[in-house]
C-alpha cells in the first residue's frame, strides 16, 4: 500500500483536504479499470466509466462511514456505474453481442 492508513487519509478528504484523495486515486486507478474493462471490453468506455466512478466516489466521500473497505465502496460505485452504462445502452436500442452480454454484471 501506498500509504500507511487509508482510514486517516479518508477523514483528511472529509474534513476537506482535497489533495489526499490523490494517493487512492493512484492506489486504485489500475485495479479499478481493469474491473471496469473487464466489464464493457471496450478502453474508451472503460476510461470514461473509470473517471466517472473516481467522480462520484469523491463526491460522496462524505457518506463513506467506514464500515466496510473503501476498495469495496469504490467497487460497488463502480458496479453501479457498470450497470447504468449497461442500461442506457439497453434503452438505446444498441445491439450487444452475446460476449459483452455475458461479461456485464446485472444487478
Amino acid at each position: 500500500m501506498l500509504f500507511h492508513n487509508e482510514d486517516e487519509l479518508i477523514r483528511k478528504i472529509q474534513d476537506g483536504d482535497q489533495e489526499s484523495f490523490r494517493p487512492l486515486y493512484h492506489h486504485y486507478i489500475t485495479p479499478l479499470y481493469r474491473f471496469i474493462w473487464s466489464k464493457v471490453n471496450h478502453k474508451e468506455e472503460a476510461e470514461d466509466l473509470t473517471s466517472q466512478t473516481f467522480l462520484k466516489a469523491y463526491q460522496a466521500i462524505d457518506n463513506f462511514r467506514f464500515e466496510a473497505k473503501f476498495q469495496s465502496w469504490l467497487f460497488t460505485i463502480a458496479r453501479y456505474t457498470i450497470n447504468d452504462y449497461w442500461r442506457v445502452k439497453y434503452a438505446q436500442g444498441v445491439e450487444i453481442s452475446f460476449e459483452d452480454y455475458l461479461a456485464q454484471e446485472l444487478p
